[in-house]
């Protein structure tokens, strides 16, 4: 059951969660009374790297998933969260960096884990520290010239999603973005054979995206609805029109590029 982020019973604490509502653990054990933290931290950090997940983390993970998320097959262990705030502090930043965590929008929010975040609202802190992020949002027209409330939401979801990906009192762990676009039908429609009207669509749609800095790499693909990818395989017209769209957002999302990813020093 997807749950509200107003309800994060982790809110106002360092983390956050993987396991869907457990709070942070507040037992303080010591090397003493816990001999796996005699070990050096570089040993342990080695240890946690293989019980979290490197896979591809979707949303609404089913419990009985949760232990399988790991792309060499084994199993693994979010347990490792709930030991002790000493373990869960040092394992929480390998947890989060490892894996592709996606999300996507609806006109209740943003959908990530189990939870729905309201555009209004502030994510779990575990969202500032996902380093690989896979992002699937619809690409439509800017309304002509009263808001279109279904067609809106997309716009401010983008804008939400830059707010929160490009804090200014801490800065997020976000290395690597992935964008799947989905090019919706009406839009499809409205501007096939108009690549000034594409790249409006683009500039409304993704252009808020562009404050965010800092990230090592940047990627989007565009993928159409099913009842759109079978008219491709009939119409010369639908086919050219996709991949005039494929190609002119893509373009502008290398304009975006150059200013969102940190070029290497030399």
């Amino acid at each position: 059951m997807l749950q509200n982020a107003e309800s994060d019973p982790t809110k106002g604490l360092e983390g956050g969660d993987l396991e869907l509502g457990q709070p942070v653990p507040t037992s303080t054990v010591t090397a003493s009374t816990f001999p796996f933290l005699r070990l050096p931290i570089e040993l342990r950090k080695h240890i946690y790297r293989h019980l979290n997940p490197n896979g591809t983390i979707r949303i609404q993970i089913p419990e009985r998933e949760q232990k399988f998320m790991r792309d060499d097959g084994e199993p693994c262990c979010p347990a490792i969260l709930r030991l002790n705030r000493m373990i869960y502090q040092e394992a929480f930043e390998e947890w989060y960096s490892c894996a592709i965590f996606e999300v996507d929008f609806s006109a209740d929010g943003m959908r990530y884990l189990n939870w729905v975040i309201p555009l209004s609202g502030t994510p779990p802190s575990t969202f500032r520290a996902v380093r690989y992020l896979r992002v699937s949002t619809g690409l439509t027209s800017p309304p002509a010239s009263t808001v279109v409330p279904e067609e809106e939401h997309y716009k401010t979801s983008m804008v939400a999603l830059a707010k929160w990906l490009s804090p200014k009192e801490k800065p997020n762990c976000l290395q690597w973005l992935h964008l799947n676009l989905i090019l919706w039908t009406p839009h499809f429609n409205r501007t096939v054979g108009k690549p000034d009207e594409i790249r409006k669509g683009a500039v409304y749609n993704l252009n808020p995206l562009r404050t965010i800095r800092g990230l090592s790499k940047v990627q989007a693909d565009i993928t159409v609805p099913p009842h759109l990818g079978r008219m491709l395989r009939y119409s010369e017209r639908y086919y050219k029109g996709v991949q005039e769209h494929t190609d002119i957002t893509l373009e502008f999302i290398e304009e975006m590029k150059a200013e969102m990813v940190q070029m290497p020093q030399d």
